[in-house]
């Protein structure tokens, strides 16, 4: 209806602005059109700061959530899509109230592809005790906590060099790791 939008979708979109400033500090962002938007918010490419000169380096892709999404559900179709991904994809939740900004590695999830359950639900958690316990499963649905965050911060935070450099040291080493899993998840092995 003209002259009307969900609350939900203006905060989510807020959201989604933030963490592409905050990617935008230390790579370069090509951001899906929310219309085009089939699950990736960005292509982002690390950009290595030599001085004065800035290297297009590894590229990866980035969905963004607000905090208040606590998980992502994937069923059959959506599964064979996040498995088979070219670029190492991650997810971002921003917490606009407190200036917190999570980065989460998907990689956990690429452990149970060999049992193919119809649903797959990713966790969005801090606790580092889902290390131990990443897994669990409900009926039909695997269920996998993904995190800790790899990554904490804040888009004040990472305007400031030294950390946007720190970041992007972070960010490089886990996509280059990431990079090489993909092949193998197609494999049908992580």
């Amino acid at each position: 209806m003209p002259g009307r939008l969900g609350r939900n979708f203006r905060m989510g979109h807020r959201s989604e602005d933030i963490g592409i400033m905050f990617f935008r500090c230390f790579a370069a962002v090509a951001q899906i059109r929310q219309e085009d938007d089939t699950g990736i918010d960005a292509s982002i490419t690390l950009l290595r700061n030599d001085g004065k000169i800035l290297y297009a380096e590894d590229s990866l892709f980035v969905q963004i959530k607000s905090v208040s999404v606590k998980s992502e559900v994937y069923e059959e179709d959506q599964i064979d899509w996040l498995i088979n991904q070219d670029l190492p994809f991650f997810i971002c939740t921003v917490d606009k109230k407190n200036d917190i900004i999570r980065i989460f590695t998907t990689n956990p999830a690429y452990q149970i592809i060999a049992h193919r359950y119809p649903k797959l639900e990713l966790k969005f958690t801090d606790n580092p005790i889902s290390i131990f316990k990443r897994i669990e499963f409900e009926n039909d649905k695997a269920i996998v906590d993904i995190g800790p965050p790899i990554i904490i911060s804040g888009l004040v935070e990472a305007f400031e060099e030294e950390k946007s450099k720190e970041i992007y040291k972070i960010l490089k080493i886990w996509t280059e790791l990431e990079h090489k899993q993909t092949h193998l998840r197609k494999l049908g092995s992580s």
